[in-house]
């Protein structure tokens, strides 16, 4: 677009689209008076820096400028200008003029919008102040994930927020400052960013399923006081802090007493203390770095997997615990020893399998279940069996290379398949004959060859009836 500019001088123009100029003329002072053709261009503020580089003659421009202006834009239009051989003047009548520089505070309900529009490459340190809600915090957390920038966002200055949320899959929030006045995390709030560090508010009591899953660079956590529950759930994305890689310590706080499935499976957790603690869900700890642990004696059972695969030598189980679940203890390579309680019931499947340090361990009288694998892969040698005992499922001892010697308790009525498959026994004694039998998947067998089916070991040379004589079997 073409309008009108006139002038006193060639360097010194009025831009007009229309224009009518008084001027007093001097007897002494002859004057000159030029009319020349200027362009007219719109852009918005945030693509008017390029729209002035493409400038490339030296012409007469009017360059009217739309949309928001923060001050930090606005100076690199100036300087734009001011390097361009063209002459431009600047019109930004139409222009919402927000007074922002990066790094000054920045009000809540601007936030999001300046975000979107200013913030789009580099890294931004963003304090954020006024009144908030929940909406307008998720309209910010939207304009995050939509930037190709990264973000630390302090929200510490802001008023009236309760429940955080939205930041999930916000992969280049690295750093957030919560707000004091906050009560809730909502699930999966920060999954899947690259926070560095999280400091949780007094006010909070529950660190939610999947809160901080999948945070890879979170190397540092600080819990409230007020904290009673770290959740979880059925699958390692809903543990709190599941696969949180670079993890390697945190503190629990006396006020927290459960810790769900999966919280911090497969981080790098070296050490944690649970003497508050009365539940650890299906998988808590599991494939982490933990060398040392204590456990609560308000606990009653120590769910499926939930120690797996750690780093400890020894372990004491409280005498409160009563069930020893599937996998608990499984795959601690490292574990020599381990403490059983009195009143320990039930020893789940697969409960110590793979422990193959585990030299030693003396199983209380007063259990009355061991499940299957229950002891596959451990280095026992001697096994003394509950006289409780009705029952050896299969593969209990499976592959136990240094086991040598067993003594089948007067109640057992049913040996399973593969029981002591791969150990090195040479000789089993039954404390009762009477009502013994070998048992498939599919009911009783009768006519087994029991050093065969039972102990697959070619080292068995004696089976003996310690109530009905000894009758040996030679092979």
């Amino acid at each position: 677009m073409l309008g009108w500019a006139i002038s006193k001088s060639s360097n010194e123009i009025v831009y007009e689209n229309e224009a009518t100029i008084t001027y007093h003329i001097s007897s002494n002072e002859p004057s000159t008076f030029y009319a020349v053709w200027q362009k007219i261009i719109t852009a918005e503020a945030t693509n008017a820096v390029s729209t002035i580089r493409k400038i490339t003659d030296t012409g007469l421009y009017l360059l009217k400028i739309t949309g928001t202006l923060t001050t930090s834009i606005r100076n690199e239009i100036i300087e734009a200008v001011d390097s361009n051989a063209a002459t431009i003047e600047l019109d930004i009548s139409e222009c919402e003029i927000v007074e922002w520089e990066f790094g000054e505070p920045l009000e809540a309900k601007s936030a999001a919008s300046i975000i979107r529009n200013y913030c789009q490459s580099g890294t931004y340190s963003v304090q954020i102040t006024g009144s908030i809600t929940s909406d307008i915090l998720q309209d910010i957390a939207n304009a995050v994930k939509s930037s190709s920038a990264s973000f630390e966002l302090d929200l510490s200055e802001t008023n009236g927020l309760k429940v955080v949320t939205g930041f999930e899959n916000c992969t280049n929030l690295k750093k957030i400052i919560l707000p004091t006045e906050i009560t809730t995390i909502k699930v999966n709030a920060f999954a899947n960013t690259s926070l560095t560090e999280i400091v949780i508010p007094n006010g909070v009591s529950v660190i939610p399923a999947g809160a901080f899953y999948n945070c890879t660079k979170l190397s540092s956590v600080h819990l409230a006081d007020t904290i009673t529950e770290i959740a979880g759930g059925g699958a390692k994305d809903a543990g709190a802090f599941s696969q949180c890689s670079s993890l390697k310590e945190i503190s629990i706080p006396q006020s927290c007493k459960i810790i769900g499935g999966y919280a911090f499976y497969d981080t790098q957790l070296e050490s944690i203390n649970l003497s508050d603690i009365t539940s650890i869900g299906p998988y808590a700890l599991s494939g982490t770095k933990v060398s040392s642990i204590t456990l609560s004696n308000q606990m009653t059972e120590i769910y499926d997997y939930a120690l797996a695969e750690i780093s400890v030598e020894s372990i004491i189980v409280p005498d409160s615990v009563q069930t020893i679940s599937e996998g608990a203890f499984a795959y601690n390579s490292n574990l020599k020893k381990i403490s059983l309680p009195s009143g320990l019931t039930k020893i789940g499947k697969r409960a110590f399998e793979g422990c193959t340090s585990l030299s030693d361990i003396t199983i209380p009288n007063t259990v009355a279940y061991i499940g299957e694998y229950a002891f596959a892969g451990t280095a026992i040698q001697t096994i003394l069996l509950p006289d409780g005992i009705t029952t050896l499922y299969e593969g209990t001892f499976y592959n136990c290379k240094n086991l040598q010697y067993i003594t089948i308790p007067a109640a057992v009525k049913f040996i399973l398949l593969n029981v002591f498959y791969g150990t090195s026994i040479s000789s089993v004694v039954f404390e009762n004959k009477a009502d013994w039998e070998y048992r498939d998947y599919n009911g009783t067998v009768e006519g087994i060859d029991v050093s065969s089916e039972v102990f697959n070991s070619n080292k068995l040379r004696s089976l003996e009836w310690a109530t009905n004589g000894i009758r040996n079997k030679n092979r």
